[in-house]
């Protein structure tokens, strides 16, 4: 929902738009995705394909796909890195971000091009993987100091999916700016803001695609999550 709708032709192709079935299937576990394509390169924050935070929210574990191309991937393509000390940088990094996320990391591996190719990047994953071990040490901030960013998926099929509007600025790339921006951040569902009402523990929300709603949606928008300072 934060990544194919944008993408030209996918969102037809490539995905469903039906998260919150899976979310409020109580035979659902999990969910999984590879992280986004786009920003994986050093240098660069990353991402997910989808609105991480609902996943939890509603009891649900999201798993990255980590399958990072290394050093040893040539030409280089999809985010592969130069040097061993890149790799290494952003190995690192997606863990930081999974744990700033709450979401759980597959480390993926297809071939000498990925992880296994090099002692030093298994050595190092193993490293990850220990540090990765003591997530639940750590203290989750409290919702007040995040930015809640809304993404609505009933929405996605009201636009030409082959000429989406803005770009990829409406939703996208989105993700990009918010990694840029150093705000905290959450994405979620603007299904679960009506179910969900210890969202609003939020002082700030973002709404990203929101251009069609009926009365009842304006009202609720207007007198509940408008209201009260935020």
């Amino acid at each position: 929902v934060t990544h194919l709708p944008e993408t030209t032709g996918f969102c037809q192709g490539s995905g469903h738009f039906n998260l919150r079935a899976l979310l409020d299937c109580p035979d659902v576990d999990f969910l999984m995705a590879p992280l986004a394509y786009c920003w994986r390169e050093p240098g660069h924050g990353g991402a997910s394909m989808t609105a991480t935070a609902s996943h939890a929210l509603n009891g649900k574990l999201w798993w990255h796909q980590e399958d990072l191309r290394t050093h040893w991937v040539r030409p280089p393509r999809h985010g592969a890195s130069g040097t061993i000390r890149e790799t290494v940088d952003v190995f690192r990094r997606e863990l930081a971000r999974n744990l700033a996320q709450g979401t759980a990391i597959q480390w993926y591996d297809f071939s000498s091009g990925w992880i296994f190719g090099d002692d030093r990047v298994a050595a190092e994953t193993g490293r990850l993987r220990e540090l990765d071990a003591r997530r639940n040490d750590g203290r989750e901030w409290p919702l007040s100091t995040y930015l809640a960013v809304i993404v609505d998926e009933e929405q996605m099929g009201t636009f030409d999916p082959f000429r989406p509007p803005y770009g990829l600025n409406l939703v996208y790339r989105q993700r990009d700016y918010l990694n840029r921006a150093g705000v905290p951040w959450k994405c979620y569902l603007l299904s679960d803001l009506r179910k969900h009402p210890e969202l609003l523990a939020h002082r700030a929300f973002l709404f990203l695609n929101l251009f069609r709603l009926d009365q009842e949606q304006v009202r609720f928008l207007r007198e509940t999550v408008m209201a009260d300072g935020r």
